[in-house]
């Protein structure tokens, strides 16, 4: 069950990587400083003493690039060991970690072929999920 779980957190974390390569080809007018200073402008997020973002903003895409700006601030180390994770590439970043658990994970990566169906799960999503996939990744 832990494997089923890890697996499809892997392919999720992986089809927002692939959304934000594709969204980054796209658009490469906008730099990351200008998108984080539209984020800060559109979308109000109000830190609690205990650290917990609480974000406001017109519509759901703005709150989705504020929460994705939240999580970058918070959890950037863990989001990009996370990008290694899912694209099967943590051992090549970090070595192969006790007992080969970097080899070991991005081996399971490569077999169950985590890369080639996020693409295409990716290219299956309608409108509106990629729409929020894309706000989210442009917080971060």
């Amino acid at each position: 069950m832990l494997t089923r779980i890890y697996v499809i957190g892997s392919l999720l974390l992986y089809l927002g990587v692939i959304t934000e390569t594709l969204a980054a080809g796209a658009d490469a007018s906008n730099d990351s400083t200008e998108q984080a200073k539209a984020v800060k402008s559109e979308a109000e997020i109000l830190w609690d003493e205990f650290g917990i973002p609480h974000i406001y903003g017109p519509d759901l895409p703005t709150v989705l690039r504020g929460y994705g700006y939240a999580q970058m601030e918070n959890h950037a180390e863990l989001i990009l060991q996370n990008i290694a994770l899912a694209r099967g590439r943590a051992a090549e970043y970090f070595g192969p970690g006790l007992n080969n658990q970097n080899v070991a994970s991005d081996e399971q990566v490569i077999t169950y072929g985590i890369p080639k169906r996020s693409e295409e799960w990716a290219g299956q999503s309608d409108l509106l999920q990629r729409k929020l996939i894309d706000s989210f990744v442009a917080g971060t």
